[in-house]
């Protein structure tokens, strides 16, 4: 399955706060789960194992690191046997980082948003506005934007760079 989506991450310090805000705009709580993201050694984009208690999928992705609202595209593969594709991937790629996190996932319309604590990093929110038929490049950019205002995310708080790159420095 393909995706192109608009993304943000940004680190935050008060996550009852963001709760609060998350309610307050209509996003509704899905659950929370601890995962694992096991990233590869590849030279376009990312590739990375999520493990998860009930799903495990393999995402290859591209985004720029830069502030605020970026496209990222990529596709995701869900294997029936996470164990032997992870051995396989290892062998051939080595791994490159680890991400753990637990993961509590709030969605508002075709918005999902990721409240996220990082082992070894800290808290973090990411809003990931999905594209579907009825939605532009430009619409989900406003959707982000809208979003950022909405719950008071500040241009400080906003990160370029994904967890296994902030693992790595």
């Amino acid at each position: 399955m393909s995706f192109t989506n608009i993304e943000i991450k940004a680190r935050v310090d008060q996550p009852e706060e963001i709760r609060d805000r998350l309610s307050k705009v209509g996003a509704v709580f899905s659950g929370s789960f601890e995962q694992t993201d096991t990233y590869f050694n590849i030279q376009n984009g990312r590739l990375k194992l999520r493990e998860s208690q009930d799903h495990s999928s393999l995402i290859w992705y591209k985004r720029d690191n830069q502030l605020g609202p970026k496209e990222a595209e990529g596709k995701i593969y869900s294997p029936s046997s996470v164990a032997n594709l992870k051995d396989l991937l290892t062998s051939a790629l080595g791994e490159k980082v680890t991400v753990n996190k637990v993961r509590e996932i709030y969605t508002l319309q075709n918005i999902v948003i990721h409240l996220d604590s990082v082992k070894e990093l800290g808290i973090f929110m990411e809003i990931e506005a999905r594209s579907d038929d009825s939605h532009t490049i430009q619409d989900l950019t406003h959707q982000c934007e809208e979003l950022i205002t909405q719950l008071s995310i500040k241009p400080t708080d906003l990160v370029t760079n994904s967890y296994s790159d902030l693992l790595l420095k």
